[in-house]
């Protein structure tokens, strides 16, 4: 039995359940805002009860970031990501931290050379690559 914040679900045209061997699947297609949620699956038999929960949302996902660690440039550094979301994202805040390094852009900074977090208006050239589920 499949249950969506506590209530029963039914089949419907968006909405389908299936079996097949010992699994249990539940599909819903066309997903609105109405369908995020925390469902859960009950399976039954004559030992006892089991119950598992997942929970939909809109959050989006994390950040996944495509770029190398350095730049093959001096002055320039093209950032790449991708983020999986349902609804379209509206807005990305980048937190980053700019490194202090000697003689080669390439040489890895030392632990006394990194200031603390903060925002900035990026001077970067930034390249996004949105997945939208």
């Amino acid at each position: 039995m499949w249950y969506q914040d506590s209530f029963l679900l039914h089949p419907n045209d968006r909405r389908t359940m299936d079996t097949r061997g010992e699994k249990h699947y539940l599909t819903v297609r066309n997903v609105r805002a109405s369908d995020f949620g925390n469902y859960s699956c009950v399976a039954e038999n004559s030992l006892g009860r089991a119950k598992k929960y997942i929970e939909v949302s809109g959050r989006p996902g994390p950040a996944q970031f495509h770029s190398p660690m350095y730049s093959r440039y001096r002055e320039m550094y093209n950032l790449t990501w991708s983020i999986e979301s349902f609804p379209l994202i509206e807005e990305i805040r980048l937190l980053y931290r700019k490194l202090m390094v000697s003689n080669s852009h390439r040489q890895k900074p030392s632990a006394h050379s990194v200031p603390a977090l903060s925002y900035h208006r990026c001077r970067f050239l930034w390249v996004a690559a949105f997945v939208v589920a």
